[in-house]
């Protein structure tokens, strides 16, 4: 598996999704897509563990929405939370010690 060094240490790049049983996005994670159903709500990881890495969310669906939650205590955008339209994909960098900035694709 390739690296990439970040301030909080080597982390790996090109890591497959991987949705945690409560529908939390896994530290590592760098690419997920989704076929939304009605209320799909996604959970970031802390910004710590994103690091130097982006994460990239697609959202399949025609019709429905996905809610992207911040880590507790963080903000998307200075927000608790974004929506990512339909037929939409997100991209998710680090910009603080506890945000990230979600930028439409």
């Amino acid at each position: 598996m390739n690296q990439i060094r970040t301030p909080e240490g080597y982390q790996n790049l090109g890591t497959s999704s991987a949705f945690t049983a409560s529908g939390a996005i896994a530290p590592g994670t760098t690419y997920a897509s989704m076929n939304a159903a009605a209320g799909t709500t996604l959970d970031l990881p802390a910004a710590t563990a994103i690091g130097g890495s982006l994460l990239v969310f697609e959202n399949l669906s025609a019709t429905q929405t996905v809610d992207l939650n911040a880590a507790a205590g963080e903000t998307i955008n200075g927000a608790a939370s974004v929506t990512i339209a339909s037929s939409t994909a997100v991209l998710i960098v680090r910009s603080g010690a506890d945000a990230v900035r979600a930028v439409e694709l």
